[in-house]
């Protein structure tokens, strides 16, 4: 439970940097980017391996390499203070804590092949309608649910999918015969 305080604190901190001086979008669009080089594309590295004076040398790497110094005094205070490995967890707090503000909500379609762009656009905007928010929709292929789809919105499933269809039958089917 410590951990999550924490993780909301520093999210709540570069939020708040990224507000005040108009950068907000930009910054996750960097915190996506070195999540992505240093922990989806590259998990053995080691962040916490390096001493004091090797983060500093790190941190001036990222600003050579293009980051903004707003970033990477954030990231320099999170090496300091050794938590690098909260890193992601703090990228997806603040991630949500974007998409609250700007009214926007994440959705997930599962669907047996995938949508094309005219029925994923068709779908999105009518999803918008309904919630009144802007939606960031992904397509999920299953194959496995064999038609229709299965929707995940806020922590709900909806399932609407042949596979389930099938299996409800099977068990009504089974039931009725004993």
């Amino acid at each position: 439970m410590k951990t999550n305080k924490v993780v909301q604190k520093y999210a709540r901190a570069i939020f708040e940097l990224g507000s005040r001086y108009d950068r907000l979008p930009h910054l996750l669009d960097e915190f996506h980017s070195f999540v992505d080089i240093f922990y989806v594309h590259n998990p053995h590295t080691k962040l916490h391996f390096l001493n004091s004076s090797d983060r500093l040398k790190f941190v001036a790497l990222l600003e050579e390499s293009g980051f903004s110094k707003l970033f990477c005094s954030f990231i320099r205070v999170v090496l300091m203070n050794q938590r690098q490995d909260i890193l992601p967890a703090v990228y997806d707090a603040i991630q949500h804590d974007y998409a609250m503000n700007q009214n926007m909500t994440k959705i997930t379609v599962e669907t047996a092949i995938p949508l094309n762009p005219e029925l994923k656009q068709k779908f999105k905007t009518t999803i918008e309608k309904q919630l009144n928010k802007k939606v960031e929709l992904l397509n999920r292929v299953n194959p496995s649910i064999i038609g229709g789809m299965i929707l995940h919105l806020d922590g709900q499933v909806f399932d609407s999918s042949l596979l389930s269809k099938f299996n409800s039958l099977k068990k009504h089917l089974l039931e009725n015969t004993n």
